[in-house]
């Protein structure tokens, strides 16, 4: 029960001096300037190995849901589902187109297409898990385990700190009756908070140090690329040597380049003027079929002179669908 309401005394009096910080009433011991770089290093450290994270897992896969999916699974410590990517998806396409082509060139050159594809993908989902245990893995290590630890660690820090200018505000309040042992209580806290201090500090600089390791894994995770692009760029090579040596494919070329090309340009000149991508700054989901959701950090294609939305809205294109948005949710900045 003592145990207790000294508890209670402790938690009210630590509450009692934030109030007073916060309107200016109280005083506050200060850190020294190197340990406030330290902790706000950390502090980036943290945020910007999170924003590196989630650029990685956005790479690996675009599709949000299936991002979302496999966040689901790994809070249920569960395998996530098996989808098919993209670039199986488009060796599929070949595959079944190449069946009403089956008794022709045109139908094996398909169907090589579509094999080779397919292997391509196959080799894109190596690189995910490969990407996933030497870079990613590591990475939310880092962030769950020693940059959580440094954040529990400043926390307990800041209790201590917390108690001692507590025990100095009681000293200078005390009667002659109370000094002596406000004084010496005022010392126990000074002492307990000087060494939780250096602690802390060693703490916030062994994880400073932890970029030297970040190094190997940066270096890992193009490894890991450069593997992926080096055999996908063999399959192909080896395909497009295949075609042109077994049946005699050339690549298509425009029949009239001179007036093609004027026309390409201005195409691509026209479309450039009217849309341009940019990244959504927040979620926001639509309220009804006219509007478009946003997943924030993702980027979508902005029309700008489209003329049906009203003021302040913006039309836009996500994955494949139209709609307006609000102009404030995007980073137009640059444009």
């Amino acid at each position: 029960m003592t145990s207790m309401r000294n508890k209670l005394a402790s938690g009210w009096s630590r509450a009692k001096q934030v109030t007073g910080e916060k309107f200016g009433k109280a005083e506050k011991t200060e850190y020294d300037e190197t340990f406030q770089e330290l902790s706000g290093h950390v502090d980036v450290m943290k945020s910007q190995t999170e924003k590196l994270m989630k650029a990685t897992n956005v790479y690996l896969e675009p599709n949000p849901n299936r991002r979302m999916e496999a966040s689901v699974y790994a809070r249920l410590k569960r395998a996530p589902k098996a989808h098919v990517n993209e670039l199986e998806n488009l060796g599929n396409a070949f595959l079944e187109m190449s069946e009403s082509y089956e008794d022709e060139d045109f139908g094996t050159i398909l169907s090589r297409t579509g094999e080779v594809e397919v292997a391509i993908g196959a080799r894109f989902n190596d690189l995910s898990r490969g990407l996933e245990h030497k870079f990613i893995g590591p990475l939310r290590k880092f962030v769950t385990a020693d940059i959580k630890h440094a954040t529990n660690e400043k926390k307990a820090l800041n209790t201590t700190r917390l108690d001692l200018d507590v025990a100095k505000a009681k000293l200078k309040k005390s009667t002659l009756e109370q000094q002596q042992a406000n004084e010496a209580t005022l010392m126990e806290k000074q002492g307990v908070f000087d060494q939780k201090f250096e602690s802390v500090k060693q703490t916030l600089e062994r994880t400073k140090q932890r970029h030297m390791e970040h190094s190997g894994v940066v270096l890992a995770m193009l490894k890991a690329q450069l593997d992926y692009f080096q055999q996908c760029s063999a399959e192909l090579e080896a395909l497009v040597s295949e075609l042109e040596d077994n049946y005699h494919v050339q690549e298509a070329v425009s029949t009239d380049v001179h007036n093609a090309m004027p026309l390409h340009h201005e195409i691509m000149n026209e479309s450039v003027a009217k849309s341009f991508q940019v990244r959504a700054l927040m979620n926001r989901n639509a309220a009804d079929t006219s509007e478009v959701t946003l997943i924030a950090d993702e980027y979508v294609t902005v029309y700008p002179d489209d003329t049906t939305v009203p003021d302040g809205w913006v039309m836009v294109e996500r994955d494949g669908l139209k709609g307006k948005v609000p102009q404030e949710c995007l980073d137009m900045g640059y444009h």
